[in-house]
């Protein structure tokens, strides 16, 4: 068999649930599972390993500088151990594609854009204007470039063999509701007193057995600000000081996921939970799952979906446009789906 590797090196979970559909479809092109390569800060190994279209993965911390020498050879060690034929490299990073051809692989495939083009064996190349296309579309226009097809670009994880840590089992008769409060980047943190009022309407108005509330160890203050508003009331959970696992195994048993366009929503939605996902100033086209709901504020204009040079370089960086999205409008979508269950 001419085994099949994808890599990927991003090191933010959205950022790689957003690449799942790519994943799969280039397993599905060659009918067999496939090797994926990704960061080494992504914790989602166990997970990602029970999906059908996984043989195996390999994890990398794809540094610059010094350590790019020593990350490139440890990619050659593991394209030669796995015996790749195929590897598709889901980007135009180039520490693999050097790796890949000192490993003999017979096709290379990446975007070709940069120094990347002198390393890789494929003849369609990407311009360089795909980089003003949100991530899973560049993907998509690659995949298209290179003959596959790309069936279903919601991302799904199936669960069904994932076994939740006996001491992460949640026990409860009503509904659990997960919302994370923060984001890596503050221009798409919604404000914390809006998160306060929104958790109060919850409690008050529905049967809610747990609401757990996720952020960042170093946000833990949003968390805090959100329980003392709401008089420490015992159905609210503070999950801003657990390990990423338990954060995993909680999401995973939540009936109803609220958050910021962060890297938690991306992965509820891809769980198949009911998502909301409160979007500032950033691209809504980029969130391809069924399962999310996407509330943007009046001032979204989907002109920001095509950057000027990349993705992303003609965001807001401020608060101003996620403030403008409602309590209450927020509070409308969770009506529509508790009401539901």
């Amino acid at each position: 068999m001419k085994n099949v590797g994808v890599l990927y090196s991003a090191p933010k979970i959205g950022d790689i649930i957003w690449q799942l559909p790519a994943v799969r479809a280039i397993s599905e092109h060659h009918k067999q599972p496939v090797f994926f390569y990704f960061h080494e800060t992504i914790k989602l190994d166990k997970i990602v390993e029970l999906q059908s279209y996984i043989k195996h993965i390999r994890k990398n911390s794809f540094n610059k500088g010094v350590k790019f020498i020593f990350d490139t050879y440890k990619l050659y060690k593991n394209f030669k151990e796995d015996q790749i034929k195929y590897l598709y490299i889901l980007e135009k990073t180039k520490s693999a594609a050097i790796a890949a051809l000192i490993a003999n692989i017979d096709n290379i495939y990446g975007y070709g854009i940069g120094s990347q083009k002198f390393f890789i064996k494929n003849k369609n190349i990407l311009h360089k204007n795909i980089l003003r296309l949100n991530y899973p579309s560049q993907t998509k226009e690659f995949l298209t470039l290179n003959g596959i097809k790309l069936n279903d670009e919601s991302p799904f994880l199936n669960l069904s063999d994932y076994k939740i840590g006996l001491k992460n089992k949640i026990n409860a008769q009503g509904k659990i509701i997960s919302i994370v409060v923060d984001s890596l980047e503050k221009n798409r943190i919604w404000p914390m007193n809006y998160f306060s009022k929104l958790v109060s309407l919850i409690i008050n108005n529905y049967n809610v057995e747990n609401l757990f509330l996720i952020s960042l160890p170093e946000n833990k203050n949003l968390v805090e600000h959100i329980i003392k508003f709401n008089n420490f009331n015992s159905k609210l959970i503070d999950c801003s000081q657990e390990s990423l696992e338990k954060i995993i195994d909680i999401i995973a048993q939540t009936n109803l996921f609220i958050g910021n366009d962060t890297g938690p929503t991306n992965l509820a939605a891809a769980f198949q939970i009911d998502t909301i996902s409160i979007i500032g100033p950033t691209d809504a086209s980029a969130l391809k799952s069924k399962k999310i709901i996407k509330l943007t504020s009046k001032y979204y204009n989907k002109n920001r979906e095509l950057g000027i040079e990349r993705h992303g370089d003609n965001f807001d960086k401020s608060t101003k446009e996620i403030s403008t999205i409602k309590v209450e409008d927020v509070f409308s979508k969770i009506n529509e789906k508790l009401n539901q269950f």
